[in-house]
């Protein structure tokens, strides 16, 4: 079987995060018997110029590949941005396979600018012969809002938890690295810094809980909202009270959650196709505090696994903060077990099999 893998996401030296899960995706197809995987796909950039030629090149790629290379199967990452050179490609390939992988604003619009790869992806999606959705609630994204029948939809959560790099590791020690107070008891974000990904709502729970000495804040995370972010801090008075970091390699972030004794999820984007940052958190030993909607809502039990809030609720972030503080040993033994369970179930050791079979069975 020969698969050719599109995307206009795909690590670099200087990205090494930007696509990775496409990246996994490639790794996990390579294990199949008889099975040659080729690969058309982009790497970040910000100069409009680099950017344009590169799309350029990509999509005559992907028709000259698509249509020439005698693929079986085109595994495609990314609706929107991939449409118009793959729905030529079926169009002269109509019997090579076409496995679509929705991700998030692909598919769901968070701000009116999103609505025109809204109409891209809708113009490609009648052309798959599957779709893989990375959660139960984007499977149902796509049946309401795309009309996919359920047979075409496959869940596979974007790789899983890679559980060689997001274990417990030593808290004290890697505080001590980080020249940071091993008295206290840490809460921290890692994400974007990006419209309604709760950044703003973790400041305000911060805002609530900045006179607690024995409470410490993390911040991880880079964007579009950043010039916001500073102002926030500074108007708040939170520049001393939070910690802050870029975004950091997947083992740096392993470590920054081992750190923490609380990780607040606190998305409200309908994009938020699953959330793997929740579940890596958790593969850390690190309590969750999440978001009760939307990608979190898949895997997130409230005082089962974690605790979750009203999402976009500041106040209601703070309360679950609160609870998770101060859980009975008897919660925090319930907790642990949840998230246990829960790690197990999204690991990538177990996922990946499935995604194998998948393939081979198309």
């Amino acid at each position: 079987m020969k698969i050719l893998l599109v995307s206009n996401m795909y690590p670099s030296e200087m990205y090494p995060h930007y696509g990775v899960f496409v990246q996994n995706a490639e790794k996990i197809l390579c294990k199949l018997p008889n099975t040659q995987v080729d690969k058309v796909v982009m790497c970040k950039h910000y100069i409009k110029i680099a950017k344009l030629f590169d799309y350029l090149r990509f999509y005559t790629q992907i028709l000259c590949k698509g249509i020439f290379g005698g693929y079986d199967v085109i595994y495609g990452h990314f609706l929107s941005h991939i449409a118009i050179p793959l729905r030529i490609v079926k169009f002269f390939r109509p019997k090579c396979k076409l496995v679509l992988n929705a991700h998030g604003n692909d598919v769901v619009a968070d701000v009116p600018g999103d609505r025109k790869w809204i109409r891209l992806s809708r113009m490609l999606i009648p052309c798959a012969d599957h779709i893989i959705v990375p959660s139960e609630y984007f499977r149902q994204v796509m049946k309401r809002e795309f009309g996919v029948p359920a047979e075409k939809l496959f869940v596979y959560p974007s790789g899983g938890v890679d559980r060689e790099v997001f274990y417990p590791r030593d808290r004290e020690e890697h505080l001590n690295h980080m020249l940071m107070d091993t008295k206290k008891r840490y809460i921290g974000y890692v994400s974007r810094v990006e419209a309604d990904k709760g950044w703003d709502t973790f400041l305000e729970m911060v805002c609530f809980l900045a006179d607690r000495k024995d409470l410490g804040f993390i911040f991880v995370g880079a964007g579009a909202e950043e010039p916001a972010l500073r102002k926030m801090l500074v108007e708040r008075k939170l520049t001393t009270t939070v910690t802050t970091f870029d975004l950091q390699p997947q083992d740096e972030v392993a470590k920054l959650f081992s750190v923490m004794e609380i990780f607040c999820f606190p998305t409200r984007r309908k994009s938020e196709s699953l959330g793997l940052v929740g579940l890596e958190a958790m593969a850390c030993g690190t309590t969750v505090v999440a978001s009760n909607a939307y990608g979190p809502s898949s895997y997130m039990r409230d005082r089962e696994n974690g605790f979750t809030f009203r999402a976009g609720d500041a106040e209601d972030l703070t309360r679950a903060v609160n609870r998770a503080l101060y859980m009975t040993d008897i919660e925090k033994e319930r907790v642990r077990a949840g998230m246990a369970k829960t790690v197990a179930a999204y690991s990538r050791e177990n996922l990946d099999q499935k995604l194998l079979d998948f393939f081979a069975n198309l």
